[in-house]
């Protein structure tokens, strides 16, 4: 006759299998849940905690397809391959989320082979996922690209995201997330080939990024016929960076704080005039500000003989602020730190991120709707700002009456605001 405690101890930890294999709660909480409120005398009969933890994480990695230590080296179930939506029918309907995987075998359905019309020679083995696209990206011509790092898996070195303006309208909407190995050329290179099979023959005219070579080659070399423009906030942070990094004291001297907004505003200028510009203004910088002023040469600047870092047509946001473009990548930031926030753990396992993206994926969908609807998003800009904005487009707009370009740098520099 079987042992009744042991026949409830072995149920209670095959309940505790289960439930490791069934959610992504931590083996320490459901063994602790599985170790709380019973008797004593099956609390002896359990296994250590050290050994239910093991068994649990066991569980997890059977579920999710595991085959070894190196987290590389995993499967990703078939329920996170896909989403599920209501069709017209009003009937449940499995969209793929998945849309690559670097890892996948020929004919496994989700996913799509890397070296199929790949130009690249060298033989790719390094783990990279596209996540899911939801129609705008390939009727957009703005794109955004972006990355974030907190919630990305210890396994990778990115999360890289690339979003797009809605129609006519100023609000972006994330479209694709990609977990990358590295940053170079190549990488990126290689994503927006494959960005552009998923999105077919749709070529962007304008791609605003932060100022990393490698994404801008990358970009480039897949929609040469693209406009590419830096993020003037990116811009601002460096020379802000830089600064710091020579100890300046930008918020305790009037003369550094307002000297570093001239860096700033020269982004303002038509960017043909920029060099004649600079010339003019150079000179002007107090003598503490002359190592910040041959950063600035240097990189954004440049000279007949040695050319910027960063071509003045890269950042120069004279032009978007005529048309009411955007000049920076703030949406997106502000939509990576709403992004933390949901996730609420850094560096999560990639199964646990994956989960998570496509759970907040229907949040954006659900965005999207209300957009193709007409409905405009709640904004948060400060009354502050958007008087200072209108400020700016005033000024800018008679530029090209303005004979005094030094001076106009300097009122525009005065509407610079503080970070």
């Amino acid at each position: 006759m079987p042992d009744p405690l042991k026949v409830e101890r072995d149920q209670k930890l095959a309940d505790m299998k289960e439930r490791a294999a069934n959610t992504f709660e931590p083996a320490a909480q459901i063994t602790s849940a599985t170790r709380t409120a019973v008797s004593d005398a099956l609390l002896i009969a359990l296994p250590s905690t050290e050994a239910m933890q093991q068994a649990c994480q066991r569980a997890k990695r059977r579920a999710r397809g595991i085959r070894n230590d190196n987290t590389d080296d995993f499967a990703i179930p078939p329920h996170l391959q896909v989403y599920e939506k209501i069709n017209d029918q009003n009937q449940k309907e499995n969209v793929p989320f998945l849309l690559f995987d670097s890892y996948a075998k020929e004919g496994e359905a989700g996913f799509i082979d890397m070296t199929e019309d790949s130009d690249d020679d060298e033989e790719h083995e390094e783990r990279e996922g596209i996540l899911p696209e939801n129609g705008v990206l390939g009727d957009a011509p703005h794109w955004y690209g972006d990355r974030t790092f907190l919630i990305c898996p210890a396994s990778f070195n990115q999360v890289f995201t690339l979003h797009a303006r809605f129609r006519d309208t100023k609000t972006t909407i994330s479209c694709l997330y990609m977990l990358l190995k590295r940053k170079d050329t190549t990488t990126y290179t290689r994503v927006f080939k494959i960005v552009k099979k998923l999105v077919g023959n749709q070529r962007p005219t304008h791609y605003l990024c932060d100022f990393e070579k490698a994404q801008i080659k990358g970009f480039h070399a897949v929609y040469p016929q693209a406009e590419i423009t830096g993020c003037w906030f990116h811009l601002s942070q460096s020379v802000h960076r830089y600064c710091t990094k020579k100890n300046l004291k930008i918020a305790e001297d009037v003369v550094i704080s307002v000297q570093v907004k001239w860096f700033r505003a020269m982004a303002y200028v038509k960017a043909d005039d920029i060099p004649t510009v600079w010339i003019g203004l150079a000179p002007s910088y107090d003598r503490r500000l002359r190592v910040v002023v041959r950063y600035f040469q240097k990189t954004y600047i440049g000279t007949a003989a040695a050319p910027a870092q960063y071509d003045p047509k890269r950042w120069s946001v004279y032009e978007r602020t005529l048309n009411d473009d955007p000049r920076s990548n703030n949406s997106v930031e502000a939509y990576h730190g709403a992004l933390n926030r949901f996730f609420g753990v850094a560096k999560p396992t990639p199964l646990v991120f994956v989960d998570k993206i496509k759970t907040y994926h229907g949040k954006v969908y659900s965005d999207l709707v209300r957009l193709r609807i007409g409905e405009k998003p709640r904004t948060k800009q400060r009354l502050e700002w958007l008087e200072n904005d209108a400020r700016k487009r005033r000024l800018i707009n008679v530029y090209e009456a303005t004979a005094d370009k030094i001076q106009y740098v300097k009122d525009m520099a005065a509407l610079c605001m503080n970070f």
